[in-house]
């Protein structure tokens, strides 16, 4: 089992734990959910579209589980972002579907660090984009 999604409330954090069987199937355990009763803020990388349906069971369960409140996503680069339009009529439009899978998980607000272009922005709902910051100068 590997750790990929971190779970923050209340001041606590817990961690998602996955396992992939050996046919491909993911499985993902939250081990510490009895403190999650007002809200929530998940953080993950969503590198990969593993990742995603990581995020996606991670939520299920989540949901499963009756936590409430406000849900904030925090992820640091968005799977897809790269193939964000459509070059070929017979490719997949891979952000926008991406995209339709986060949205119907139903966050309240959506951070990132990364969103590669604007077109993230534009098909990932209640996304904010938190800019890089500015070195300070040298003086040099």
């Amino acid at each position: 089992m590997t750790s990929e999604i971190q779970i923050h409330n209340a001041g606590k954090r817990d961690e998602t734990k996955s396992f992939t069987f050996p046919v491909g199937e993911l499985m993902v355990q939250i081990s510490n959910l009895p403190y999650l009763v007002d809200g929530f803020t998940v953080h993950d990388r969503l590198l990969t579209a593993d990742s995603l349906i990581r995020l996606l069971l991670a939520c299920e369960i989540l949901s499963r589980l009756r936590c409430s409140g406000r849900k904030t996503l925090v992820f640091l680069y968005f799977s897809d972002a790269h193939q964000d339009r459509v070059m070929h009529p017979h490719e997949a439009f891979s952000l926008k579907a991406a995209a339709r899978l986060v949205n119907c998980l139903g966050f309240d607000e959506g951070l990132t660090f990364n969103a590669h272009r604007d077109m993230t922005a534009a098909r990932v709902e209640n996304i904010r984009i938190i800019p890089p910051e500015t070195p300070e100068p040298t003086g040099r």
